[in-house]
């Protein structure tokens, strides 16, 4: 049986040796990335009325979009709605989505 002050040794220097990422969100202070590489997301509204705000959550801060949801009935819905963070950083690149036909 391993000790457990040597469980919690290895456990320390294992958590101690993982990367800081490049983009990370709290949303403890608003839309600031506190990743490696910096910078702030902006928001992109879609619809009027429906943007994000913020709000207590189980983790600290989240951001709620629950403004921007939909009943989901039969109806077809062809309106805009919601809205997205936007994050872009010229060291963070993002492949396109194979249907936008960008090769």
């Amino acid at each position: 049986m391993i000790p457990v002050h040597l469980c919690l040794l290895f456990l320390g220097s294992v958590s101690a040796e993982l990367p800081k990422p490049v983009i990370e969100f709290s949303f403890e202070k608003g839309l600031r990335n506190s990743g490696t590489v910096g910078g702030a997301a902006v928001v992109e509204s879609h619809a009027d009325n429906e943007g994000p705000f913020f709000s207590p959550g189980p983790w600290g801060t989240c951001v709620d979009m629950s403004d921007a949801s939909r009943f989901g009935g039969t109806i077809e819905q062809t309106e805009p709605s919601g809205s997205s963070l936007i994050f872009t950083h010229d060291r963070v690149r993002v492949a396109p989505a194979p249907e936008a036909g960008i090769p």
